[in-house]
């Protein structure tokens, strides 16, 4: 029997070393990166694909038919609520082994940044590019938060992000995404609003993202982890998302994200995916349209005679600077969606993105030993969810030569000598400080002719090397052969 089992397990090894292999050789490639002329969304096709994956889904028709007679028995208490809805954002930064802020594995601040928009545009926050002065325009309660916490129960690494190496050039099929990639990566979608950023290639080769859409329906298998719940959230093309960053216009404004968020909470493309102005997007604030308007017209003619179309709205597929607009009809269809849609109405009551304890403070210095002038590079790498940070950098003389307040930092160096770094954490439970003494060492550039003597007299100007920390020579004026520190 061990025989046996061990035969199988070897196979099985095999099989999958073999169809692994084939499938790296017939589905990556290095080709150029292909980029949409024009906004993009397949968030229409990946209901389709869900609905035959899930027949007990219900339809569209229904759906809507659900919706309106939630939206009408919680009208009054959509308008009663002042409370500000919380949402805990997980991003799944999918990479193929490049170092954090390089290609496709994004930096800190690109995600953080995308967080910056959602909050801009879903609230119109005055002053900020999310902001519309239409008489129509809305914005909501909301705002959009890293998580802190991972499923366990840990505290992330970096708040709102989990890092998972995907182990591929590209991601070139839904199917793959939606049944390998989702399954492996996602959080409970009943604590953590998931979002997935990656680099597309094959059938998504022109794509920047797609959603899943809200349903309504109570069967069982559709509410849990088994059914729909395994894939719920958006995916964005991974030079898409944010506005700093590895970004490409037109869709450098984070926008993308803006418009497949909206599909998350339950908003349809403005034509309502039909032509010929037969479609609808059930608000009647939104003017309907004879199809998608890409680019950034100033005017588009609407389906309603006289009346312009709606240009700005995010939910049309224009370039990320032309949209600033969601309708009071919009807010109201997301608002009653968050509150009875399955696995958004339990975002509301998550709490995985409160900190619990104080951060613990880390960093690397890159480079630690160089030749004057250079440029050094400070990284946080702190446990424990901070969001206050201060580094400090002090010469041998303890005179203060770089400051900073932000996570990672980037400073010019030019005078020879050791300096030591202090890094400070903290956030609403506490602060934590680490230093490191004499942690970076800048030497001379400077060429010396032979043949070349020293009497170690004092202003030779040397500078400690010692890289290992161990027994190590020491400046001293006390003793010498000859002149002012002769013994």
């Amino acid at each position: 029997m061990k025989f046996i089992t061990l035969l199988l397990t070897f196979s099985s090894l095999a099989s999958s070393i073999i169809l692994n292999a084939q499938h790296k050789k017939g589905r990556h490639n290095n080709f150029p990166e292909q980029f949409p002329p024009h906004r993009t969304c397949l968030t229409v096709k990946a209901d389709s694909l869900l609905r035959k994956r899930f027949k007990n889904m219900e339809t569209p028709e229904e759906f809507e038919k659900k919706l309106k007679q939630y939206a009408k028995a919680l009208k009054s208490v959509r308008q009663e609520s002042a409370d500000t809805l919380i949402i805990p954002v997980i991003v799944h930064v999918i990479h193929n082994g490049s170092a954090i802020g390089t290609g496709e594995n994004l930096s800190a601040a690109q995600v953080y940044s995308q967080l910056d928009v959602l909050n801009e545009d879903y609230q119109r926050k005055f002053g900020t590019p999310g902001y519309n002065n239409s008489i129509v325009g809305a914005g909501m309660a909301i705002k959009f938060v890293p998580a802190v916490q991972d499923p366990t129960g840990m505290d992330l690494p970096e708040a709102g992000i989990h890092r998972y190496n995907g182990g591929r050039i590209s991601w070139d099929s839904m199917d793959d995404i939606e049944t390998i990639l989702k399954p492996r990566t996602i959080f409970d979608p009943t604590k953590y609003l998931n979002i997935w950023t990656a680099k597309f290639g094959g059938s998504l080769a022109s794509t920047l993202g797609y959603a899943q859409l809200p349903n309504l329906t109570s069967l069982p298998g559709l509410n849990s982890d088994e059914g729909p719940g395994t894939t719920d959230g958006l995916v964005i093309r991974f030079n898409a998302f944010g506005r700093v960053g590895n970004l490409k216009a037109p869709y450098n404004k984070g926008r993308t994200t803006s418009h497949e968020m909206g599909h998350f909470l339950g908003l349809i493309h403005i034509w309502g995916d039909e032509l010929n102005c037969t479609g609808t997007d059930y608000c009647n604030d939104t003017p309907p349209t004879d199809g998608p308007i890409t680019g950034c017209p100033s005017l588009r003619a609407s389906c309603q005679p006289g009346v312009q179309a709606m240009v700005a709205n995010y939910m049309d597929y224009t370039d990320d600077g032309c949209m600033n607009i969601f309708t009071n009809n919009q807010v109201s269809r997301m608002q009653t969606v968050l509150m009875v849609s399955p696995r958004r109405k339990e975002l509301l009551n998550s709490k995985v993105y409160l900190v619990s304890s104080v951060p613990a403070a880390n960093f690397t210095v890159n480079p630690r030993f160089a030749c004057s002038p250079t440029q050094v590079n400070l990284f946080g790498s702190s446990t424990k969810s901070p969001d206050f940070w201060l580094w400090e950098v002090k010469n041998a003389a303890n005179v203060s030569v770089f400051t900073a307040n932000t996570q990672n930092a980037t400073f010019n160096i030019t005078t020879p000598g050791n300096y030591s770094v202090m890094y400070v954490v903290g956030n609403s439970f506490g602060k934590d400080t680490l230093i490191k003494k004499n942690h970076l060492t800048l030497l001379s550039n400077t060429v010396t002719a032979t043949p070349f003597s020293e009497t170690f007299e004092s202003g030779f100007g040397w500078a400690l090397y010692n890289p290992n920390g161990d027994g190590e020579w020491k400046i001293s004026t006390i003793t010498g052969a000859s002149g002012s520190g002769r013994s």
